[in-house]
C-alpha cells in the first residue's frame, strides 16, 4: 500500500443539476454529508437526506441550507429529511413507498449508507449485519426505485444513475482462501452461519457481494436507461473507525492522519462516478476515478460460480419483498444469457479494427442451395423450391393491417436443435459434392446486418448469437427470444406482410409454401462466407424467365449441373437410398423434389413504405443477399397508390465503395475472424455472444451442443 493516495481532481465546473432530484443514504455524516453538500452547490433542485435518526437529519438539513456556499449557489433548493434504516427491510420498503408517493422523478440514487462491524451481529432479517446494510438493503432500494428511475430516463432522454459506495477491500474476501464456499452451499447462508471468518474481513465480504451483484446485473440489464456502478473513495477521514476497539483505533487513526483523504475529496470520487463517468462504468467498481481491474478471485471459475449463485439467491430474496425485483427488471434480457458460462472476451465496437482486405461484391457469388418451407407439422421442404412470382396490380389497392402468426426465424422455429441442418439436406439434393472445408463462415444475413450495425456504432437492440467451430468453419447461429410473433392487428401494426401477399403468387405446384430461402457463398474481406437469407419474390423481364435459364450454369457454378435441363430424379434417388452411415442419424427434415432454378438476378426484396425514405437503410439487407431488385409499395394507411420495381445494383456498388461503409464492412470481416479465433481456442468449441449497446461479450457455452448432426459433418467436412 503506497504511503500517499493519488491526487483527485475536482468535479468539472460545468455540472448543473437544476431541475433534478437526488437521494443520498447515510447523509447525516462523513462522505454522505459531503456528497449532499456538493450536490446542493451543483444546484440540485430536490435533495432527499435518507437517515436513521430524523432529529440528527433535521439538524444536518439546517446546517446545509445555512451553508454560505449552498445559499449562494442554490438558495431555493428543496431539502427533505426522510427516515431510512438499512438494517431493516421494512424501513427500506417504507422509504421507497413514501418517496414515490411524493416525487415523480429521480435522477440520482446515492447508496452511501454502510457499516463495518467487527463482531458477528445480525439484522432483523436474520442476515449478518454487514451483508444486510452494505448489500441486501441497497439491492432492495435499487429495485424498489427502479420504475421511477426508468420513467425519469424516458421523460428526459438521459440515463439516470444508481451509485453505491463500494470498497477495494472486497479483495480481502474470506471466500478466496480462508473460508471458501463449499459445493452445494448457499452464499448468503454461508455468511450467516459461517464460523472462523476474521472479524475485520466481514466488511470486505459484503463489498465483494456488491461487486458480484453489479457485474451480473450489468450482463442482464443494459445502461440505456439506468447506469449502475460503485466507487471506492479510498481511505477517508470520516468517523467510520470510531467503532473500532481502542487497540485498533489508535493505529488506524495514525495511518489516517498520514494518508486519509478529506471527505470533500472522497465526495469528488463518488460524484464523479455518479455524474461524470459514462456507460463504460455500468456494473463496475471505480477505484478513485478509474474502472477497477477485478481481482483474480472475481474472474476465476470459482468466482463466476459464486457470482451466479449470489444472483439467483438475491433474486429469490427480493421476489418476496418488491414486485420490481431482479427477475422483473431483467426478465426481458434473461434469455440472452441462457447457457452463458465463463466470460472469455469483451469487444467494444470502437476497438474493432478494419481488415486490410477490401470488401467488394465484384467477385460474384455461387448458389449453394435453396428450399421452400411448407406449412406442415413435420419439417418439410421443397428442393430446390421457387420463390413466389411478383404480380403487378391495378392501383390503388387496399391492404388490411398485418395480424396473426408471422415468423421471425422460421429455420430455428422448425429445427430448434439444428437450425442449419436444412441447408445441408437441400445440398444433398442440389449440391452433393460441395465441401465446407474451405468455407470460413456459415451465417445468416440477419446476423451480418446486426454485426454491421455494431461496427457502425449505430443504435441497435440487444442481440445474441451462438458460435461453433467445425474444423476451420465458424458456424454462427441466429438467436431470437421467440422465433414467431403474434401480431394483433392494432393501429400501430404495419402492412408489410399483407402487402407482400397481395403482390405475389406461388407458381403452379408450389401451393402451401411459407418461405423461400437461399444460400450463396462469396468472398467477404478474404473470408469465404456461406450466407443464408430469405427471398421475397422473383421478377420477370420482358423476355421471360425461361430465356434466362440458359445462363444458369454461369450463375450457379457451385451446382456443377450435368445438363442444361433441370432434372433432379437421379439425385433424389440417391438421397432416398441412404448409406448405412447416414441411417444412424436420420434427419427430421423431409425433402421433396419440386421447383426450378430461378436465377438470382431475378430475386427481389419487397418493402411497404408509408412515407418517403432514402435507400440507405435498405441497402445492407440487399447487399448481403446480393439482391438487386427492390419492389416498394407506397401507401397511406394501407391504401397502396404506387408500386415501384427498381434494379438497385448500381446503388449497391456505390454504397459498398463509400469510405464509411467500406470501413464498417472491413470491421465486420475482422470481427468474424476474431470471433472464430476465440471459439477455436475455447475448450468446447462453442460460445455464446451477447451484444448490448456497443459492447459484445463472448462467453463459454455451458451446454455441450453441436451445430449439426454427425452425418452432416462427416459428409461435408469429411470428419470421422
Amino acid at each position: 500500500m503506497p504511503l500517499f493516495q493519488p491526487t483527485v481532481a475536482p468535479l468539472p465546473p460545468s455540472i448543473n443539476l437544476s431541475g433534478k432530484t437526488a437521494i443520498v443514504t447515510g447523509a447525516s455524516s462523513g462522505i454522505g454529508l459531503e456528497i449532499s453538500r456538493q450536490l446542493l452547490t451543483l444546484k440540485v433542485s430536490n435533495l432527499i437526506l435518507a437517515v436513521r435518526n430524523i432529529t440528527k437529519g433535521e439538524a444536518v438539513r439546517q446546517s446545509l441550507i445555512s451553508d454560505p456556499a449552498v445559499k449562494a449557489a442554490n438558495p431555493n433548493a428543496n431539502v427533505k429529511v426522510m427516515s431510512l434504516d438499512t438494517e431493516n427491510y421494512a424501513s427500506a420498503r417504507q422509504f421507497a413507498s413514501a418517496f414515490t408517493a411524493e416525487f415523480a422523478d429521480l435522477h440520482l440514487l446515492m447508496l452511501n449508507a454502510g457499516i463495518g462491524t467487527l463482531g458477528r451481529e445480525f439484522a432483523s432479517s436474520g442476515h449478518e449485519k454487514n451483508i444486510q446494510v452494505n448489500y441486501l438493503s441497497n439491492v432492495l432500494l435499487t429495485f424498489a426505485l427502479l420504475p421511477v428511475l426508468e420513467a425519469t430516463a424516458d421523460r428526459t432522454g438521459a440515463a439516470t444513475r444508481v451509485t453505491w459506495t463500494g470498497s477495494r477491500s472486497y479483495r480481502m474476501t474470506s471466500l478466496a482462501s480462508k473460508l471458501p464456499l463449499k459445493q452445494g452451499e448457499a452464499v448468503l447462508k454461508h455468511f450467516d452461519e459461517a464460523k472462523g471468518i476474521p472479524s475485520f474481513v466481514g466488511y470486505g465480504d459484503s463489498k465483494l457481494l456488491v461487486v458480484f451483484f453489479q457485474r451480473e446485473l450489468a450482463r442482464r440489464y443494459s445502461a440505456d436507461k439506468v447506469i449502475v456502478n460503485n466507487f471506492c473513495p479510498g481511505m477517508a477521514n470520516t468517523g467510520m473507525s470510531d467503532v473500532l476497539p481502542i487497540y485498533l483505533r489508535i493505529p488506524v487513526n495514525l495511518v489516517k492522519a498520514i494518508r486519509a483523504r478529506s471527505p470533500e475529496k472522497a465526495a469528488w470520487i463518488g460524484l464523479n462516478a455518479a455524474l461524470v463517468a459514462g456507460t463504460e462504468t455500468h456494473g463496475h467498481l471505480l477505484e478513485d476515478v478509474s474502472v477497477d481491474k477485478p481481482s483474480e478471485f472475481v474472474v476465476s471459475e470459482e468466482g463466476q460460480r459464486v457470482q451466479k449463485l449470489l444472483w439467483e439467491e438475491t433474486c429469490e430474496e427480493m421476489d418476496g419483498l418488491t414486485p420490481n425485483g431482479p427477475r422483473s427488471m431483467t426478465k426481458k434480457t434473461d434469455w440472452l444469457f441462457k447457457g452463458a458460462g465463463r466470460k472469455l472476451a469483451t469487444i467494444q465496437s470502437s476497438e474493432v479494427q478494419p481488415s486490410p482486405t477490401a470488401v467488394t461484391s465484384s467477385g460474384g457469388y455461387n448458389l449453394v442451395c435453396s428450399y421452400n418451407w411448407l406449412e406442415t407439422n413435420d419439417p418439410t421442404v421443397y428442393v430446390p423450391g421457387d420463390p413466389p412470382r411478383y404480380v403487378p396490380r391495378i392501383l390503388p389497392i387496399q391492404v388490411a393491417r398485418d395480424s396473426g402468426r408471422h415468423f421471425i426465424d422460421q429455420n430455428s422455429f422448425r429445427l430448434p436443435q439444428y437450425p442449419f441442418e436444412v441447408v445441408f439436406r437441400a445440398m444433398e439434393v442440389m449440391n452433393p459434392t460441395y465441401k465446407f472445408n474451405d468455407v470460413d463462415v456459415l451465417i445468416n444475413r440477419n446476423t451480418l446486418r446486426k454485426l454491421l450495425d455494431f461496427c457502425h456504432q449505430r443504435h441497435h437492440i440487444d442481440f445474441r448469437i451462438n458460435l461453433f467451430v467445425v474444423q476451420n468453419t465458424l458456424v454462427v447461429e441466429r438467436c431470437e427470444e421467440k422465433p414467431v410473433e403474434m401480431i394483433q392487428g392494432g393501429t400501430s401494426t404495419g402492412f408489410g406482410h399483407n402487402f407482400e401477399q397481395a403482390v405475389t403468387r406461388s407458381l403452379p405446384g408450389m401451393e402451401g409454401i411459407v418461405g423461400y430461402h437461399r444460400v450463396l457463398d462469396y468472398d467477404f474481406g478474404g473470408l469465404k462466407c456461406a450466407v443464408r437469407f430469405e427471398v421475397d419474390a422473383f421478377v420477370d423481364d420482358s423476355s421471360g424467365l425461361d430465356a434466362s435459364l440458359a445462363s444458369m450454369e454461369a450463375q450457379v457454378g457451385a451446382l456443377s449441373l450435368a445438363t442444361p435441363t433441370i432434372d433432379l430424379s437421379d439425385t433424389l434417388k440417391s438421397l432416398q437410398i441412404r448409406d448405412p452411415e447416414t441411417d444412424t442419424n436420420l434427419t427430421k427434415v423431409q425433402v421433396i423434389s419440386r421447383g426450378s432454378f430461378v436465377p438470382h438476378t431475378h430475386a427481389a426484396e419487397i418493402k411497404s413504405i408509408a412515407r418517403h425514405k432514402t435507400l440507405g437503410h435498405l441497402l445492407p439487407q440487399l447487399w448481403f443477399g446480393r439482391t438487386q431488385n427492390l419492389i416498394q409499395g407506397h401507401h397511406i394507411e394501407g391504401v397502396f397508390h404506387k408500386i415501384t420495381v427498381d434494379n438497385v445494383g448500381q446503388d449497391l456498388r456505390i454504397w459498398e465503395a463509400q469510405l464509411r461503409t467500406q470501413t464498417a464492412l472491413r470491421k465486420v470481416a475482422m470481427l468474424l475472424a476474431e470471433l472464430r479465433g476465440i471459439v477455436k481456442n475455447s475448450e468446447c468449441k462453442a460460445c455464446v455472444v451477447v451484444c448490448q449497446k456497443q459492447s459484445l461479450t463472448v462467453f463459454a457455452a455451458t451446454q455441450r451442443k453441436t451445430p449439426l448432426p454427425a452425418d452432416v459433418t462427416r459428409r461435408f467436412w469429411g470428419m470421422k
